[in-house]
């Protein structure tokens, strides 16, 4: 080996030692924090709030405030950011490391958990996935605020993928998770036509997605709604419009 090859294959060994030394690093805990960080790990948290963690503060005899911990926690890896201010994602020991596994729903249960006036549901293509029609949740999970529900949606939701609709029936939750009724979904692509650009999905399982759905549920969706969407879920419905019984 000559001398470039032997200078090389020793800075790349340093290289690789010190990546390695600091992947496994542990992340400090220093005693002050150490109940409330037990605590954490006891109960497993997937987010965060202050009024969380002031609550842990309380109960483990802390006199320590929420901000000051949060800081601390956040600074040492045990705490990461979310999309919502005040709200955080809990990396426990099991994680080795300060890495987020919250996957792609984790923003939009983080502002959620920051608003709670906000009535929402998973809709569209995310809620088909949550009902097992679709295999796959898209990149950016959909979600739909109830129009009256608030007055001015925060600036946080409006960062999401999100639509805006006055859904009458109230969602289904499936693993904790407000998902949109399937009676709801048809009544809502059809309200708001121009805005899908994909109908070849919903066309394409409109079978599935009748064969699950209520009539009578849908008919207290569809009541007051204009002749339009009425016509739109008509056509929609046509290709199965044997195996269809519903009066428009």
């Amino acid at each position: 080996m000559n001398l470039i090859s032997k200078i090389c294959y020793n800075i790349l060994g340093k290289l690789f030692f010190w990546n390695f030394n600091v992947q496994v690093r542990t992340r400090s805990i220093p005693k002050y924090l150490a109940l409330i960080l037990e605590q954490f790990e006891l109960e497993q948290p997937e987010l965060l709030t202050i009024q969380d963690i002031q609550m842990c503060a309380n109960l483990v005899g802390s006199t320590i405030k929420a901000p000051r911990i949060a800081f601390e926690l956040k600074n040492r890896g045990w705490l990461l950011p979310t999309s919502a201010r005040g709200v955080y994602e809990f990396s426990p020991g099991a994680n080795a490391g300060a890495y987020s596994k919250g996957g792609k729903l984790l923003n939009i249960k983080a502002v959620a958990l920051a608003h709670p006036e906000v009535q929402w549901f998973y809709s569209y293509q995310s809620a088909l996935y949550f009902h097992h029609i679709v295999d796959q949740m898209p990149d950016k999970p959909q979600i739909t605020i109830k129009t009256n529900s608030i007055k001015n949606v925060p600036y946080s939701f409006t960062k999401l993928t999100h639509s805006v609709f006055n859904a009458k029936l109230a969602p289904v939750i499936i693993n904790n998770n407000p998902v949109e009724r399937l009676e709801t979904l048809l009544v809502h692509i059809c309200s708001k036509p121009a805005a899908i650009s994909n109908w070849f999905v919903y066309k394409e399982k409109m079978q599935d997605i009748w064969r699950e759905c209520d009539i009578d549920k849908l008919h207290q969706e569809l009541n007051g709604r204009s002749l339009n969407t009425k016509r739109i879920l008509k056509k929609l419905l046509n290709p199965i419009i044997n195996e269809v019984q519903f009066d428009f």
